[in-house]
């Protein structure tokens, strides 16, 4: 097991967000907070072999585009920061960072934007029309969003803390 601090909130560095119409956004679900952790520290992540596949095509659709992650932690009930991807995915490499250093088979570098605990009530009011309208807060893993939700996420991040 992985022991890494993660504050509640941490803006890792001033970062303005590309909103361009060319911007993609996923969510992340991963099944541990210290794989998180370890993600923030290292500046990486990987996904199930499904997973990386969307990510990995996703990146060379829109090589000059961003590419946000938004994290959650299965059964937290709270998205847990926000992070862009880097790069494409190298299947070549391997990480033994993860608590299940095994089941994953390729990385990508990303950097961390925001670290940043918000409820999932917070998100409610979004649905996914491209997930049956479900919430955001219900996507499936690298389930990609419409462009406006992220624009709307991006923009809950950005101002949560004068929200609360």
């Amino acid at each position: 097991m992985v022991d890494y601090e993660l504050p509640l909130h941490r803006d890792i560095e001033p970062y303005i967000y590309d909103t361009s119409p060319l911007s993609r956004f996923f969510v992340i679900k991963s099944f541990s907070e210290d794989d998180v952790r370890a993600s923030v520290v290292h500046g990486i992540w990987t996904s199930t072999r499904l997973g990386n596949q969307r990510l990995n095509a996703a990146y060379h659709e829109s090589p000059h585009s961003s590419i946000y992650l938004f994290f959650l932690v299965n059964g937290s009930c709270k998205f847990c920061g926000v992070a862009r991807m880097l790069g494409p995915i190298d299947y070549s490499k391997e990480s033994n960072i993860w608590v299940e250093a095994t089941r994953w088979k390729g990385i990508f570098p990303v950097q961390w934007l925001q670290v940043q605990d918000i409820p999932n009530k917070v998100f409610r009011y979004l649905r996914v029309s491209t997930n049956n309208y479900k919430f955001v807060t219900s996507s499936r893993d690298t389930q990609e969003l419409p462009h406006h939700i992220g624009v709307s996420m991006l923009n809950i991040y950005a101002n949560f803390r004068h929200l609360k």
